[in-house]
């Protein structure tokens, strides 16, 4: 791979707006993994140049700048010589990982699904989608409420290998939530203080939910884990679209180590702090 490439690969990866979080994610750690095996850097420094590229390329995708923090991380902590092999073998292990994510998370969140269950959910979310196909047989019905992002897709992917659902507009919140009897949904980060970035739609989706008390889960590996916000622009200066959410509205975050409350993620959270830090060149 010439430099030229790489430049092509990472404004391609910048490009496509379709993709997920967690897709992002995994593109990125192949694209590591890919310039790891084909181009020469030597040392951590020309690494870390890398690295900062492509998580620059979407800023507010958290989870790909968690990729490029481990990447590099492996790199500075090998022996002197091996530095290079090592973060070869730590992106080619986040890629596999991000590839059996979505239906890890889906698996980890069963328990949270009862019988003949009604579910609502927002945009799309792979591992929602994983989710409700794993449970067909106990999940009845899914609204799907509409965002920037979800274009239906998640109605129309259920159709085939899922249970009945529906899309609603986002107007239609009240009605979706009239017999529901859980919100599942994904995000693109959670924070230090258990507060989750999601898209937008979410915080009036959670706060009615509330309302109600129906339970709200989110699914979210931890490569989501983030020490502050992610920037509300893109590198290209294009405006992002997001909300917070408070903790208080969040009964659980589903990540592949098991079922978590949101404040038993803070510490992870925030040890992150200074590997984030160690990435950026200023430092």
């Amino acid at each position: 791979m010439e430099w030229a490439e790489l430049r092509a690969a990472v404004r391609e990866l910048q490009s496509d707006q379709e993709m997920t979080a967690t897709a992002v994610a995994g593109s990125g750690a192949a694209l590591l993994h890919r310039i790891l095996n084909e181009m020469y850097l030597g040392e951590p420094k020309a690494l870390r140049t890398v690295v900062w590229a492509i998580a620059q390329a979407r800023p507010n995708v958290v989870a790909l700048r968690n990729v490029g923090v481990a990447v590099f991380r492996t790199a500075t902590e090998a022996r002197v010589g091996d530095r290079m092999a090592a973060a070869t073998r730590a992106a080619l292990r986040l890629t596999r990982l991000l590839g059996q994510t979505p239906q890890a998370l889906g698996r980890r969140g069963q328990s949270l699904l009862g019988e003949q269950t009604t579910v609502v959910t927002l945009g799309y979310s792979t591992a929602v989608h994983a989710a409700l196909v794993q449970g067909k047989e106990r999940v009845t019905r899914v609204t799907t409420l509409e965002s920037i992002h979800g274009n239906g897709r998640l109605a129309r992917e259920l159709e085939e290998e899922g249970p009945p659902a529906h899309a609603l507009s986002l107007e239609d919140v009240d009605e979706a939530l009239t017999t529901a009897q859980v919100v599942l949904l994904g995000c693109s980060a959670f924070l230090a203080d258990g507060s989750i970035v999601a898209e937008a739609g979410t915080l009036g989706l959670v706060q009615k939910a509330a309302a109600k008390d129906i339970p709200v889960h989110f699914f979210a590996d931890t490569l989501k884990l983030a020490p502050w916000l992610p920037p509300d622009k893109t590198s290209d200066g294009k405006k992002m679209v997001w909300e917070l959410v408070p903790p208080i509205y969040v009964d659980h975050v589903i990540t592949e180590d098991g079922i978590r409350r949101p404040n038993q993620l803070l510490q992870a959270a925030a040890d992150l702090a200074p590997r984030w830090r160690a990435l950026e060149p200023s430092s």
